[in-house]
């Protein structure tokens, strides 16, 4: 075994504390709570609108195009400012094809807007 040195781990950095925490800055974001207004214009950028003539009272219609099908899908959304938990951007980023799987990183997804 080698001799341990401080550059050996790059991706580590010290807090006032002295516990080493693992800096993200150089991975892509997973999917995270983000405000309904911000969802709405990153997925504007992707084609993705919300029908103000559609959904009722606090639900609110996303429409856009996938594969060549018109795409509907309806959310919840009391307040402007709301943050949508990370398991509805996750669902909604599955249902617009917007994943990795489908040639979109998170890293893509969370800087459009």
């Amino acid at each position: 075994m080698g001799t341990w040195h401080a550059k050996a781990m790059p991706l580590a950095k010290v807090t006032r504390e002295g516990t080493p925490q693992k800096d993200t800055t150089s991975y892509a974001m997973p999917d995270q709570p983000i405000p309904y207004r911000r969802l709405r214009a990153i997925l504007k950028t992707f084609g993705i609108v919300e029908d103000a003539k559609r959904g009722k009272g606090s639900e609110r219609m996303f429409v856009g195009v996938v594969g060549g099908k018109i795409v509907r899908l309806p959310t919840k959304c009391h307040n402007e400012g709301d943050e949508k938990p990370y398991q509805v951007v996750k669902s909604i980023r599955r249902h617009f094809k917007l994943t990795k799987l489908d040639g979109v990183s998170d890293r893509d997804f969370y800087k459009r807007a």
